[in-house]
């Protein structure tokens, strides 16, 4: 928990206050997590610990037709306000970025709550192979600490068909 919340709390808060919706949550058979969050979202169960490309996979296979771009977070990144949320989603949205990755440094010590945004672009040939990666951007200020799981963000055609393309496992 941070700040008294469990850190799952803050990240679907955020989801929810960047208007971004389904919110859905991707959890074991045996969680908690949709009594944590009140049981206001769509809940996906992942019947086994097949890792994040399948967690991912849930998550789009239960999205509604109509949604066309989604942002993807894991649940033990508190850190990541609505305004980012809804930053993340406006670069993906017609005309934009296909894949769109933020991410931030924990600072060492007692200030690992304060964080420091980058991003990094992914750039296509017509044909879709990857022609570039614009790593993130060095922030002078952050000289220490962990990198964090980023948060994603994706035109949903883009992405089913990346999964497509990965074996389930």
């Amino acid at each position: 928990a941070v700040d008294g919340k469990p850190m799952i709390v803050q990240v679907v808060s955020s989801a929810e206050q960047a208007d971004l919706e389904p919110v859905i949550v991707i959890e074991k058979e045996d969680s908690i997590l949709k009594k944590l969050t009140g049981g206001k979202y769509t809940y996906v169960i992942q019947p086994a610990a097949t890792g994040p490309v399948e967690a991912v996979r849930l998550g789009v296979e239960a999205l509604p037709a109509d949604v066309h771009e989604l942002v993807i977070a894991c649940g033990d990144q508190p850190f990541f306000s609505a305004e980012t949320f809804r930053h993340l989603a406006a670069t993906v949205r017609p005309g934009g970025n296909e894949f769109t990755l933020t991410n931030f440094f924990i600072p060492t010590g007692s200030e690992w709550a304060q964080y420091y945004h980058h991003g990094a672009q992914l750039l296509r040939h017509a044909d879709m192979t990857v022609r570039e990666v614009r790593p993130p951007s060095k922030n002078d200020q952050t000289t220490s600490g962990e990198l964090a799981h980023p948060i994603y963000a994706a035109q949903v055609p883009f992405l089913r068909n990346v999964l497509g393309q990965i074996p389930v496992q």
